[in-house]
């Protein structure tokens, strides 16, 4: 009953998206909002519909770093004291212009995408974020997210929802099959800044999140980005792993944040 109330809600929010949309995101009128759902959020096929699901990676987030409107966290930026904010945040502070935020729900559609694409972040009080850094920084460790039994399956596609601080960062991923073997990936995390850049967007990267950061006098656009990659279709898989973020700058306060994970099933055979 709760996918059925998922894909309704869905369709009938995703209606208009054959017009032309002004931002990457909209929020969900509150009375259409569906029941959460303590894992995941399957969506169907089809040609309004789609094709991912939203992995809850709330037990291998380590670190909290949206500001929402009642609410302060974390500073995302070592040592700025800057984070990201949400669209209240924005609306409470009477910031205007080619902003969005990151959404109240954490729920994130993306229908000018080809594929389209969501995502679900975990929202705060709860840790947000995966957050990674080298061997000098806060959280230089690696970071296992095993899936839950019932979405160990067998997928052709991952999204991540990721960005970086202090320069682009390169995290090298892991994902287990459930025959024990590993296929190693790589992202490359983009500075939220653009100007903190170092190299353009790939063709597998979109911009997903425009928002500013939690100091109200700095008109900058702080950005987060939507990245696929493939996984092997024949294949259950059953975990992924995030290793230290490394970056040619050396600089221990380079961070690299994951946010959000959606899996796309494999085509059945």
């Amino acid at each position: 009953a709760d996918a059925e109330q998922h894909l309704k809600w869905l369709d009938e929010w995703l209606a208009p998206a054959a017009q032309p949309e002004t931002s990457a995101s909209a929020a969900a009128p509150e009375s259409s909002t569906p029941p959460r759902t303590e894992r995941a959020t399957t969506v169907a096929a089809g040609p309004s519909r789609w094709n991912w699901r939203c992995l809850d990676i709330t037990a291998a987030c380590n670190a909290d770093v949206i500001y929402t409107d009642s609410r302060a966290a974390d500073e995302f930026s070592r040592g700025s004291g800057q984070s990201w904010t949400t669209a209240r945040w924005l609306t409470r502070n009477n910031i205007a212009g080619d902003f969005n935020g990151i959404p109240d729900d954490g729920r994130v559609l993306l229908a000018d995408n080809d594929p389209r694409l969501c995502f679900s972040i975990t929202m705060p009080p709860r840790r947000s974020v995966i957050l990674l850094t080298g061997e000098n920084g806060r959280q230089p460790g690696p970071v296992r997210l095993d899936l839950p039994a019932d979405l160990r399956a067998r997928y052709g596609q991952i999204s991540f929802l990721h960005a970086s601080t202090w320069g682009d960062a390169f995290i090298t991923v892991g994902l287990v099959y459930a025959d024990g073997s590993v296929q190693t990936k790589h992202l490359q995390t983009l500075d939220w800044y653009r100007p903190g850049r170092s190299h353009d967007l790939t063709p597998d990267q979109s911009v997903a999140i425009v928002t500013r950061c939690n100091n109200v006098s700095d008109p900058s656009r702080f950005e987060m980005i939507a990245e696929i990659i493939s996984a092997d279709e024949d294949r259950r898989l059953s975990a992924i792993t995030f290793d230290a973020a490394r970056t040619t700058r050396n600089d221990a306060r380079t961070a690299a944040g994951i946010f959000a994970v959606s899996l796309s099933p494999a085509a059945a055979k």
